[in-house]
């Protein structure tokens, strides 16, 4: 009867221990196995493409993209004298952004685009071209411009994602849920040592 009361209490001391490695051993594990990277969004591709020199203006500006649009994407197009045009609303298809074009002047024109993809990430590109011609029904005073424009264009970069979130967030979750369980069994561990002391003081002799 003895033995088999100290083995109980032996098992109840034993337990939180064992629970404790059993949850760090979880953690680690969870350290150590691979991140899933969260695609991020890069363009493809512009037409214009950054810092081209053309004959004649395009009556559409487009940017393609890796991944899917939203309808929040803008954007925003400064002429020679960098005054911003006053242009219509983009339309875009799948994943790719198409701008229609009105020109004042010949010269370079610098494009920024500010994507808005399904998933909710963000990016911002900007790349410039320059113009030589502009037809008359792409001249904001309806004239047709000749011109040489100056090869000023210059050269676009990729922003990184505002507000993207390329972490592993489900992942930082699974560690703190891990870690607040193990400070659980931790702090429970005074209360079922005390449970075990009142069970042998209750306990047969």
């Amino acid at each position: 009867m003895r033995t088999r009361h100290h083995a109980r209490r032996t098992g109840l001391r034993d337990y939180p221990r064992r629970l404790a490695l059993a949850l760090m051993g979880a953690f680690f594990l969870v350290l150590a196995s691979p991140v899933p990277a969260f695609a991020q969004p890069e363009v493809w591709a512009s037409s214009p493409e950054d810092g081209a020199l053309l004959d004649t203006a395009p009556g559409e500006i487009a940017v393609t993209f890796s991944e899917t649009l939203d309808g929040a994407s803008t954007v925003a197009v400064a002429g020679p004298d960098r005054v911003p045009l006053e242009l219509e609303a983009p339309r875009f298809s799948e994943n790719v952004l198409i701008q229609g074009m009105r020109y004042p002047a010949v010269g370079a024109y610098t494009v920024t685009v500010t994507a808005v993809f399904a998933d909710g990430q963000e990016l911002e590109t900007v790349f410039s071209f320059s113009v030589e011609s502009v037809p008359e029904m792409l001249a904001v005073d309806g004239v047709a411009i000749e011109g040489e424009a100056a090869d000023t264009a210059g050269t676009g970069e990729s922003a990184a994602p505002s507000g993207s979130s390329g972490d592993s967030g489900s992942n930082l979750v699974l560690l703190v849920a891990i870690l607040a369980a193990a400070l659980v069994i931790v702090g429970g561990i005074p209360a079922i040592r005390r449970m075990d002391r009142r069970r042998r003081s209750t306990g047969p002799a």
